[in-house]
C-alpha cells in the first residue's frame, strides 16, 4: 500500500464552527501536525451566504474540508502515505469539531505497491511495507478480459 485515505461524513456539528474559515485553518492544522506530516501549504475560502471549503497540503497528501453550515455537515478527506497515520489526525478533528455522529470510509491507495523509503528504516516506514498477494486474473469470456 501507499498510503490510506479516510473520507469522513461529520454530522451534527455546530453552524457557527463549520463557518469559521480560521478556526477550521486552526484544526486542520492541528491535525496535520499531530499526524506528523509536513505541511507545504494551504487554501482556504469562504463562500456567500456560509459554507467553507479548504485544504492543507502536506508532503504526505492532504487534509480537506467543505462544509454546509445550514445542515450541521462537513465532508472531510484525510489521505496520507509515507507512513503518517490519517487516524491521528482524524482523532483531533473530531476533538474539536464535536459531531454528534459520523460515518468513515477507509481507502487502501496504491495497492498492491509498496514504498520503500531510501535510507529509512524508522518504524513509520517499516509500517507501510508490507506483502500483497493479488491472484492471477484469467480470461472467462466475453468482457472478462484484462488487456
Amino acid at each position: 500500500m501507499l498510503g490510506r485515505h479516510i473520507i469522513v461524513e461529520l454530522h451534527g456539528v455546530d453552524p457557527r464552527l463549520l463557518d469559521d474559515l480560521d478556526r477550521l485553518r486552526e484544526i486542520l492544522i492541528k491535525a496535520a501536525i499531530k499526524a506528523g506530516a509536513s505541511i507545504i501549504g494551504e487554501i482556504f475560502h469562504k463562500f456567500s451566504p456560509h459554507g467553507v471549503t479548504g485544504v492543507i497540503a502536506v508532503k504526505e497528501s492532504h487534509i480537506s474540508i467543505h462544509t454546509w453550515p445550514e445542515f450541521g455537515y462537513a465532508a472531510l478527506d484525510i489521505f496520507t502515505c509515507r507512513g503518517i497515520d490519517p487516524q491521528k489526525a482524524l482523532d483531533i478533528i473530531l476533538e474539536y469539531l464535536k459531531p454528534r455522529y459520523y460515518v468513515t470510509m477507509t481507502v487502501i491507495r496504491g495497492e498492491p505497491y509498496t514504498e520503500v523509503l531510501e535510507n529509512d528504516v524508522s518504524e513509520a516506514s517499516k509500517a507501510i511495507i508490507r506483502t500483497s498477494a493479488i491472484p492471477a486474473l484469467k480470461s472467462g469470456g466475453a468482457g472478462d478480459s484484462i488487456r
